[in-house]
């Protein structure tokens, strides 16, 4: 494969520190790599190493699972979700970047989104707002703030946290509250945590929600290139 990659030889966060990981994969289209190079997924593409324009990614948070997810090159993988795929189409070509009719908290739709952009990220641990909307969402959990944007909840409500819903091409898409809960543990106190998988962030000239890895664990989700479409279905 003739590909070109880029070497950081600094870098000046503590994603790399804390994330033990040993680069990006840059897997959104050529409309936003740097210079215009290609990207992998597109160089496979042209040199036929792939059955179709399409790939796909499994999540498993179930810590106690033998595998922990699965990318598949030129299609998807039938054994980790069941039912159709619901296509969206990618509404501006750059990131995996789709329109959101709505999100709603318990059934209720957010006057936020009427309607929003929302990027599918598998590079982004947790969901993620502008603060200001997420501060409203939490507000319906009874989360309470951190620093950095982060929010945690009594352990014992969660449970009971309402559904949170994106709606997708009509089709509307839910998370559950225990599938948004990191559970951590008090080194100091022994203390159970429960952590919001949402964060607040300050976007900048970006207004749009990123569903990470929270939104891909419950939904199956197949990234079609040749089509310019996302393809959701409940995750096995």
């Amino acid at each position: 494969m003739d590909q070109t990659f880029a070497e950081a030889t600094e870098e000046p966060g503590l994603a790399f520190v804390a994330g033990r990981f040993d680069g990006i994969l840059g897997m959104g289209f050529t409309e936003i790599s740097v210079m215009g190079i290609p990207t992998v997924f597109d160089t496979m593409l042209a040199q036929g190493a792939v059955d179709q324009p399409v790939f796909s990614f499994y999540l498993n948070h179930d810590m106690n699972g033998t595998l922990g997810g699965e990318l598949v090159l030129g299609g998807s993988d039938p054994n980790h979700y069941e039912g159709e795929f619901h296509y969206v189409p990618v509404s501006v070509v750059g990131y995996w970047q789709m329109t959101a009719e709505a999100i709603k908290v318990g059934g209720v739709t957010k006057p936020f989104c009427n309607p929003c952009e929302t990027i599918v990220d598998t590079g982004t641990s947790l969901l993620a707002g502008p603060k200001d909307e997420v501060a409203s969402i939490m507000e319906d959990y009874g989360a309470i703030p951190l620093i950095l944007g982060e929010y945690i909840i009594n352990c014992t409500l969660v449970p009971d946290m309402p559904l949170t819903t994106f709606t997708l091409n009509g089709k509307d898409f839910d998370i559950t509250g225990p599938e948004l809960i990191i559970e951590t543990v008090d080194e100091t106190t022994g203390q159970h945590l429960c952590l919001v998988g949402i964060l607040g962030l300050d976007f900048g000239p970006i207004h749009a929600w990123i569903l990470g890895d929270p939104f891909i664990a419950r939904w199956y989700t197949e990234f079609d290139v040749g089509n310019t479409r996302m393809g959701f279905a409940k995750s096995r």
